[in-house]
């Protein structure tokens, strides 16, 4: 989502709560249909974008579990990658070392799917977090 890619909390905290009442379901546009995943995949990203980090994670933790049972690899590496990020942001060492793990699943899981650019975006990640 674009607000997070800039960071533009006014606009995260806004698509947030728009979408909160519809984290049950599914995300797919018009025609062709495209199928863009669970919503509460998009939900963890915007928490993060606002700093919340336990949303945030509670949020992609069940991303990741929605999106691995319906047979969604790549849905589940970029809902990991995601995961793995905020983890990241959260604090604790633990949590950063969980974090990095995910980060470091995704990367594979990526580059076995050829997703060229989360794999590059996994990388960057793992850089920047020093592993």
């Amino acid at each position: 989502m674009t607000c997070s890619l800039i960071g533009d909390r006014q606009l995260a905290t806004g698509l947030y709560d728009h979408l909160a009442p519809h984290a049950s379901r599914y995300v797919t546009t018009g025609h062709p249909i495209v199928f863009l995943g669970s919503v509460v995949h998009y939900l963890g990203v915007l928490a993060a974008t606002l700093a919340r980090h336990s949303e945030a994670v509670q949020h992609l933790e069940r991303a990741v579990a929605l999106h691995e049972a319906i047979g969604a690899r790549p849905l589940t590496a970029r809902s990991r990658y995601e995961l793995g990020r905020a983890l990241l942001d959260a604090g604790t060492e633990m949590q950063r070392r969980r974090g990095r793990e995910l980060i470091q699943r995704a990367r594979a899981d990526a580059a076995e799917l050829g997703l060229a650019a989360l794999a590059g975006q996994a990388t960057a990640a793992l850089a920047a977090a020093g592993g």
